[in-house]
């Protein structure tokens, strides 16, 4: 083009866009893009300048974005995967009565077919609304009452809060001496040792 982007005069080169081989530094009147031409001139002078590069910005913003957003999905994925084995030792009991339980979470998920929300779970009006892909607390968040000796004579208000009953209900109750009623040849533990090494009965 034989135009300038430069507003009127002291543009350093020709109207051919060149040095001004005897004075470089001399004045020229050049035609501001937006005359003669209006908006394809503006558009053609333009071309690879602001836009490119605010375009340019532009998909980096987004491509930074994704990535962020990506990343931090992973690391909550990452946080709510359970390693296969547990061993069981809350904080609300500084000193065991008995052996830690060392619970195989990838056996009951895996072999066993247990479905999360059968120990996984939060109860508004009577239904467990907990459902894969939300957050996992540990049983003692809510659980915390931290009476091991004489529970079952608790107020049943303290009882729903009663660690050990959460743990005794949710897993032996509710789950291996239902297994052991329908297959008598089930493993699945029903005695204090079975769960707890070393344990008397």
């Amino acid at each position: 083009m034989g135009f300038s982007w430069f507003p009127f005069g002291k543009a350093p080169f020709s109207s051919a866009g060149n040095p001004t081989p005897k004075n470089p530094n001399r004045k020229l009147l050049v035609p501001h893009p937006l005359l003669f031409g209006g908006h394809r001139l503006a558009k053609e002078n333009t071309k690879g300048g602001m836009p490119g590069m605010k375009k340019g910005k532009l998909v980096s913003c987004l491509a930074f974005a994704v990535v962020f957003m990506f990343s931090a999905a992973l690391l909550v994925w990452a946080a709510q995967q359970a390693p296969d084995e547990i061993t069981i030792k809350p904080a609300l009991w500084p000193t065991l009565t008995k052996a830690a339980v060392v619970f195989s979470h990838k056996k009951h998920a895996q072999d066993y077919k247990v479905a999360c929300n059968q120990c996984h779970h939060i109860y508004k009006d009577g239904k467990n609304t907990w459902k894969e892909g939300d957050a996992v607390e540990k049983c003692d968040k809510c659980h915390t009452e931290a009476t091991v000796q004489g529970e079952v004579k608790l107020p049943p208000d303290q009882k729903k809060l009663n660690l050990k009953l959460a743990f005794h209900n949710n897993c032996m109750t509710n789950c291996h001496k239902k297994l052991k009623a329908e297959k008598p040849d089930s493993k699945a533990p029903t005695t204090c040792a079975g769960c707890h090494p070393g344990a008397k009965e």
